[in-house]
């Protein structure tokens, strides 16, 4: 059974949570995907696509927040790869993630990785990054509003 570690991963090594390694301190997490079968079986919603942050915020105040090295992407690999071991469909960008390879899955949250996970067959995007007003997600919830809208209508949505 896999380890789990802090909310950060700071206490383990990059993928230890995926490989069950002996030198993760992190309490033991069950994979068995109850916290799923809670709002659904397991598996029954659409394919999900895990995001890291790759762009950094906006300046507030004049000051910017720190852009984390990987970008949350240790954390994302961690949520790709308990949904998929609790039997959901997830989306990755390489064919077969290495279970060492945080990157291997997760997408950048930019315009290009987002469109990436959509055109892989995301139907969910789980934002594992910092939100901020113009966020590349904002446009993409904007134009799905906008399409639902169309559909509802009797129209045919672009694309």
């Amino acid at each position: 059974m896999p380890e789990a570690s802090s909310a950060n991963g700071a206490d383990r090594p990059s993928g230890a949570a995926r490989t069950g390694r002996a030198d993760n301190p992190g309490p033991v997490a069950e994979s068995s995907g109850a916290g799923l079968e809670q709002s659904g079986s397991a598996g029954t919603h659409g394919p999900v696509a895990v995001l890291y942050q790759a762009i950094p915020p906006p300046l507030i105040g004049g000051v910017r927040k720190p852009l984390k090295p990987g970008g949350y992407s240790d954390s994302g690999a961690d949520i790709a790869y308990v949904l998929r071991t609790a039997g959901q469909a997830v989306i990755t960008p390489v064919a077969e993630p290495a279970l060492d390879r945080d990157l291997d899955w997760v997408f950048p949250d930019h315009e290009d990785g987002i469109a990436a996970a959509r055109q892989a067959g995301a139907e969910i995007i789980w934002a594992n990054t910092i939100l901020f007003c113009g966020h590349p997600l904002e446009a993409l919830v904007e134009q799905e509003l906008v399409e639902r809208e169309l559909v509802e209508r009797g129209r045919p949505a672009p694309g």
